[in-house]
């Protein structure tokens, strides 16, 4: 039994794998290959850096929402100096001419002489211990700036999905490259049993005297080639499974369980009927690699607004100061404070630089616009192609099958008659050839069209 693809179903399959149905579908059947996948996702070292990418952004979110709220913090400074500029203050030679005077008057000494004082600039043992509480009242900086890290978390978000899209996509064409090799090692295997079987007959036969020896040596050489050709296959084996086994971050070496919906026959998904315009359409609105891109340009925009109110308005904050200033290190009445600070800060002029920012932020829009018009372009190219290699892989599986079927009628009848001693040796050395390259070319076509589908989910966004 074969799988039957005919004009229409090389047009079905497009969506095949690819729709929401299908989805849920392989979603309840909880298949080998889904949970490989699951696997991948877990384990896979690069998928976990870039969910430490999305981690650390959320982080940097909520860093930025913090400067909204109001800071506070306890500093305390304690000074000893000597030295250094003093200034001379003469209160002995103002006051001591009226102490006299007054204790003359009085006949008394009520009225000391007082000494004149140097008073040095920097406090010894002085002290301030105080909290300070900050609050932004308006700053453009921290709104513009927490908007546009709101993008930049989406942006990691939408390049985490970007990147799990492609895993997916990897692990299962990985995995179809794997079930291809083994199916090829069986092809190869059944192919030398049979002609193990016709170098016995063909010995037979020369044993009978019916053949000549040459017969006998071109059964054997021909038994030596499909020898070859299964070492390589099971070369190629090892290096699929290695292959596969990297992806998912486990033993190169390690076993693969075969996927019973990919072994042998398999069943066309049903889908709905698509055609490369609505696969481009659906890709431009799923690809995470475009969203990227969008929500990018949304985070450069604010920083364009920022820059641009740096060039037109102030910030503006209340500070409140709390605490004890004063000589030697006391918390009594006479040293304690408070204070209230209205802080405006507005740059006037620093010579082009919050120009040239405002214009740098503004090429970096533009060239993000660019950047998206040109993801566009290869994603609709992307589309194109992958549709087109469905199709053809879809007709080469339909062309493959009728050959397979074919050649397998023509060794059946050659086999029995070869058997019979009715044709040369050479005659059914070609149709079992034949027969087996027709295999192999079945099963090549039937792993390719796989591929080409999963490859159609893969640029449209639907794995």
């Amino acid at each position: 039994m074969y799988i039957k693809v005919t004009l229409l179903t090389s047009v079905l399959i497009l969506m095949g794998m690819a729709t929401s149905a299908r989805q849920s579908e392989v979603t309840e059947t909880g298949g080998v290959l889904d949970q490989y996948v699951a696997e991948a996702l877990a384990a896979n070292l690069t998928l976990k850096q870039e969910n430490l990418a999305y981690e650390q952004s959320l982080q940097s979110l909520a860093q930025s929402k913090a400067l909204f709220m109001p800071s506070a913090g306890i500093s305390a400074t304690y000074s000893l100096a000597q030295g250094g500029r003093k200034i001379s203050f003469p209160i002995g030679d103002l006051l001591n001419p009226v102490y006299t005077t007054l204790n003359q008057l009085t006949d008394s000494q009520q009225f000391p002489q007082v000494n004149n004082e140097e008073i040095q600039f920097l406090p010894n043992r002085f002290h301030e211990t105080k909290l300070r509480v900050v609050q932004p009242l308006f700053n453009s900086d921290i709104w513009y700036g927490y908007k546009a890290q709101q993008q930049m978390v989406t942006v990691q978000q939408a390049k985490r999905q970007a990147y799990e899209t492609q895993l997916k996509g990897t692990v299962r064409e990985a995995y179809f490259s794997y079930l291809q090799s083994v199916e090829a090692i069986r092809i190869y295997e059944s192919s030398l049993n049979l002609l193990d079987e016709q170098v016995r007959v063909t010995q037979s036969f020369f044993d009978a005297q019916l053949v000549t020896k040459d017969a006998v040596y071109n059964a054997q050489l021909e038994r030596s080639k499909m020898d070859t050709q299964l070492n390589d296959a099971r070369k190629n084996e090892h290096l699929a499974r290695a292959f596969f086994n990297f992806l998912l971050n486990k033993e190169l070496d390690a076993e693969i369980e075969v996927d019973s919906q990919f072994s042998g026959d398999f069943a066309l998904p049903q889908a709905i009927v698509e055609n490369s315009g609505n696969l481009t359409e659906l890709a431009l609105q799923q690809r995470n690699e475009l969203q990227q891109v969008q929500q990018a340009q949304e985070a450069t925009n604010y920083l364009v607004k920022l820059n641009e109110a740096n060039r037109i308005m102030p910030n503006l904050a209340v500070i409140g100061d709390l605490g004890y200033q004063g000589f030697d290190y006391k918390f009594n009445g006479d040293q304690q404070f408070s204070m209230l600070i209205f802080s405006l800060q507005w740059d006037l002029f620093k010579g082009g630089a919050r120009k040239a920012k405002y214009q740098s932020a503004v090429l970096q829009k533009t060239t993000l616009e660019t950047q998206e018009e040109q993801l566009k372009k290869q994603i609709e190219l992307q589309v194109i192609q992958a549709y087109e290699e469905a199709r053809s892989a879809a007709n080469n599986l339909s062309s493959a099958e009728y050959a397979l079927k074919t050649s397998e009628s023509a060794f059946k009848i050659t086999q029995s008659r070869f058997q019979q001693n009715q044709v040369l040796p050479l005659e059914f050395q070609q149709s079992q050839l034949n027969y087996t390259n027709a295999r192999l070319s079945y099963s090549i076509a039937k792993y390719n069209l796989l591929k080409s589908v999963n490859e159609v989910d893969k640029v449209i966004s639907s794995l």
